[in-house]
């Protein structure tokens, strides 16, 4: 009962909060609750206490929102009588930039959708005793974006349709995949931050299933994706599917999404920064060009997304067909294969035109264009308006008339 009155009294004391100073010590107050209550393991405590921290980093957004604070970069340098300079930065009042934020997004929220995802923290906190994410903001944004990853799934692509380019003799002198690796945390915070809670993982076994042998041209180039912590397996690929390790492709060194700085990624001891892609090879596939480089520099996009100009790179270094496994979307040039690629997308690939020997796409130009004759015309040779006995054409030139023998019996 005595639990339940703070509750009630802390909701009502936001509502009456006027300053960012006020709640700010409800906001510390309630989780300092929150993580002891997790600590002597009472569920309704720590529900009561996550509900209360995140009502006041809404109450907080609103009131920041309604301040004429000074955000940081170059402060305004005059003011007037009616609208002084403002010189009070956030810092000072003990919020840092990563709590300002993520209240002024909660503070954004219609009252409806709020209390709705209030409800929904407070189920899922209670029924499991898994972590529950006290971002609403972010933890909707993230359902979202995995719901609409299952719906991709579901229409995308199989390990059968694999063996339907292989059916229709298709062989490719590049591969390039991007094996989706599971990772395996520590811990269930770190779970709830890896690669799994965006896209489809998987173990070894699966991906060794995949009939790229059988798809791999007798003189081809592999391009591999792989992550620090999982070489044996890369290698374990390679080797499964008939090829040879010979180098490090491409590194990636990421910077930040904003292109500002270096971005700092997840690890089991040092945090990452740049990814490799391996290459391998079976058969001689021959080298295009000399002057593709190993170091790409690019910001992070979403979640295990590539930059673009990979590619590109490819393209330059070896000659095609060219397959990628695992891709998230079709590109032009390329036949692509993943659960993200729709069957009806990949089927439309399988009906192109190819050539048997080499496995390139036939590009048809099309039926040549029939041109209508002008009006009054008639055909070439056709006497009438716009034939060629309208023309004058010198005797030497025209080839519809009698040629004269010269002297010595040869036409002129």
């Amino acid at each position: 009962m005595t639990a339940l009155i703070r509750y009630e009294t802390a909701k009502a004391a936001l509502a009456e909060c006027r300053t960012i100073d006020e709640v700010k010590g409800i906001h510390d107050k309630a989780e300092a609750v929150r993580i002891y209550a997790r600590m002597a393991d009472d569920v309704q405590l720590e529900v009561d206490a996550a509900e209360i921290r995140v009502r006041a980093e809404r109450r907080m957004g609103i009131l920041i929102r309604e301040l004429d604070l000074h955000r940081g970069g170059r402060p305004r340098k005059t003011g007037t009588d009616e609208e002084p300079v403002s010189v009070v930065k956030l810092a000072d009042l003990g919020v840092d930039k990563k709590l300002s934020s993520r209240a002024q997004k909660v503070g954004g929220i219609a009252d409806r959708a709020f209390e709705a995802m209030i409800a929904r923290m407070r189920h899922d906190m209670s029924a499991s005793r898994v972590r529950v994410s006290l971002d609403l903001v972010g933890r909707d944004k993230k359902e979202k974006a995995k719901a609409d990853h299952a719906a991709r799934v579901h229409h995308g692509c199989d390990v059968e349709d694999l063996h339907a380019l292989i059916a229709a003799g298709r062989k490719f002198k590049a591969i390039l995949i991007d094996p989706p690796w599971k990772f395996v945390a520590r811990s269930e915070k770190g779970e709830g931050r890896s690669a799994g809670e965006h896209y489809t993982t998987t173990g070894l076994d699966p991906i060794k299933a995949l009939p790229l042998a059988e798809l791999a041209d007798a003189d081809c180039a592999m391009f591999m994706w792989m992550v620090d912590w999982c070489p044996k397996w890369a290698f374990e690929l390679i080797e499964h599917w008939g090829f040879e390790h010979k180098t490090t492709a491409f590194t990636w060194a990421k910077e930040n999404e904003s292109g500002q700085g270096w971005h700092m990624g997840q690890g089991y001891w040092t945090r990452s920064n740049p990814e490799d892609c391996w290459l391998a090879t079976r058969g001689h596939p021959q080298r295009i060009h000399a002057d593709v480089r190993q170091l790409i520099v690019h910001p992070v996009m979403e979640h295990s997304r590539k930059p673009d100009e990979i590619h590109e790179r490819i393209m330059r270094l070896v000659d095609g067909p060219y397959l990628e496994i695992y891709a998230r979307r079709p590109r032009e040039g390329w036949v692509t294969w993943g659960n993200e690629i729709s069957r009806e997308q990949f089927a439309s690939i399988c009906d192109e035109s190819f050539d048997p020997e080499t496995g390139e796409i036939i590009e048809h130009d099309g039926p040549e264009p029939v041109v209508e004759p002008a009006p009054g015309a008639t055909e070439p040779g056709v006497t009438g308006a716009g034939s060629y006995d309208d023309l004058e054409i010198p005797a030497c030139l025209d080839r519809r008339r009698p040629q004269i023998a010269d002297q010595h019996g040869e036409a002129s």
